[in-house]
């Protein structure tokens, strides 16, 4: 993976750097943070934190501000082999914390992303699947060029207080 980046933005330094096994509880209780993924009626159980353990395929790049986290892009590897194959493929998500965004972090984790994925000869596609309210995400996925291939109905069920939700998604990719 790259090493690590220093962005300067409107004189505050920020990191962008792996996930370190140190560093999980951190980051899961940074994603309780997230509006609409998790809420404090919304816990992560052990079975989502194995979600965020490091593996051969997955990477997780994080955005940090004063020791804080305050970011993050998900890169994750489809390595299914049965019957068709989709390693030519990684999927990404990226998230910056509300009082964060439009200070141009989501574009440097975006930059990072993609400089690192060209590095991978294997891989030729890059797709996510964004909320389809999340209007700011979808204008970064645009700006990198990612393009609209499909509107994906109820793709999220949020249970809060024993209630359910659903939520649409877009789902973008884009060729590298």
């Amino acid at each position: 993976m790259a090493t690590i980046n220093n962005i300067k933005q409107k004189k505050k330094k920020f990191v962008l750097k792996l996930l370190e096994d140190k560093e999980k509880q951190d980051f899961v209780d940074y994603l309780q943070t997230i509006p609409f993924y998790f809420s404090e009626d919304v816990l992560l159980d052990e079975a989502d934190l194995k979600n965020f353990a490091y593996n051969d395929y997955n990477h997780y790049v994080i955005a940090k501000y004063q020791n804080e986290i305050i970011g993050h892009i998900a890169i994750q590897y489809q390595k299914y082999k049965y019957g068709y194959h989709q390693e030519h493929i990684a999927e990404i998500h990226i998230n910056v914390k509300q009082e964060h965004q439009k200070k141009g972090i989501g574009k440097q984790l975006m930059k990072y992303c993609l400089d690192y994925l060209k590095t991978k000869k294997e891989i030729n596609k890059i797709k996510t699947k964004i909320l389809e309210n999340n209007k700011i995400i979808q204008q970064l996925f645009s700006n990198f060029k990612f393009q609209q291939e499909a509107i994906l109905k109820k793709e999220w069920k949020i249970i809060i207080k024993e209630k359910e939700y659903y939520l649409d998604g877009i789902y973008m990719s884009r060729f590298i």
